[in-house]
């Protein structure tokens, strides 16, 4: 910073007034400053960045690895197809309900009340759990008017004989006021004495309606058909069967373009140009892939 004195003023001239220039002189100190300020805030930052680089890379690594592997592997597999989404119908409710119904009976998927019985367990009706358990067959209703009010048709109800489970699925259809209470009321004089637990299934997480037991997403629907893939036991074509189904819950985007993401991510942290929403999705990514390719 340049102080001001005499040279200063014989610099100027001598048409220039001297309070003049020792206010010239002082925006001339306080720009230095400013400057000083800037250069220090510059070369934090970049002491910052360089401490931190390290630590970002050590996350990077392991995403980019786990999901090349995952990559790999379901290049060489190759991923289960939406058949619902082949369809190109434009309403899935139906078909997702039909589904529902599908493995919920001893179909011909034949993996017999397996998927049942994980959905039981998740949803903490043990009742329906121990009835499969100890060989009883449940009545399964997919679309059908309830005794009490036959104008209502809920779309899936489970019965055996100590337990009742509802449940109502939405796709993409707005809430317009109560419309799951008289569902409910129905389904409880349905169900008499048994324990019960109503769901609201939906595609994305929704607020559960009063009186009704939870809410689940189709996600949670397709992570339960991967885990009935994965029993022990279970024939080839079930194990096709539970894959096919659990593709059609999942996520809309189609596997193929799943692996296009993923090759970019991997692209970009080859020129380690990813930032942390690019490696939580590398890890998203790769759980995706893993859960599907484990189940094969």
């Amino acid at each position: 910073m340049r102080p001001f004195d005499e040279s200063i003023a014989s610099e100027a001239g001598p048409n220039v007034r001297t309070g003049d220039l020792e206010a010239a002189a002082r925006i001339v100190a306080v720009a230095d400053v400013i400057r000083q300020s800037r250069r220090t805030r510059t070369r934090a930052i970049e002491q910052t960045c360089d401490a931190l680089r390290p630590l970002f890379a050590r996350r990077v690594q392991p995403a980019r690895a786990a999901l090349a592997v995952a990559v790999a592997n379901a290049k060489r597999l190759g991923l289960p197809p939406s058949f619902v989404r082949v369809s190109g119908l434009g309403n899935r409710e139906k078909p997702y309900n039909r589904l529902l119904g599908w493995w919920l009976s001893d179909s011909d998927h034949g993996a017999g009340f397996a998927f049942a019985r994980a959905l039981a367990v998740r949803v903490g009706l043990s009742a329906l759990a121990e009835d499969l358990d100890a060989g009883e067959r449940p009545t399964v209703r997919v679309e059908k008017s309830l005794a009490e009010d036959g104008r209502k048709e809920p779309d899936a109800v489970v019965l055996t004989s100590r337990s009742a489970l509802l449940i109502e699925n939405k796709v993409d259809a707005p809430e317009s006021g109560d419309q799951y209470a008289p569902y409910l009321r129905a389904f409880r004089v349905e169900a008499a004495e048994r324990a019960t637990v109503a769901i609201l299934l939906a595609r994305e997480s929704r607020a559960t309606p009063p009186g009704w037991s939870r809410t689940m997403t189709h996600q949670e629907i397709a992570d339960l058909l991967v885990q009935t893939a994965g029993c022990e036991g279970l024939p080839f074509w079930s194990r096709v069967c539970a894959q096919l189904s659990s593709s059609a819950f999942a996520d809309e985007t189609p596997s193929h373009e799943l692996l296009h993401e993923a090759d970019a991510l991997l692209a970009r942290a080859e020129r380690g140009a990813v930032s942390a929403t690019d490696i939580a999705r590398m890890q998203s990514i790769t759980r995706g892939l893993s859960a599907n390719i484990g189940a094969q």
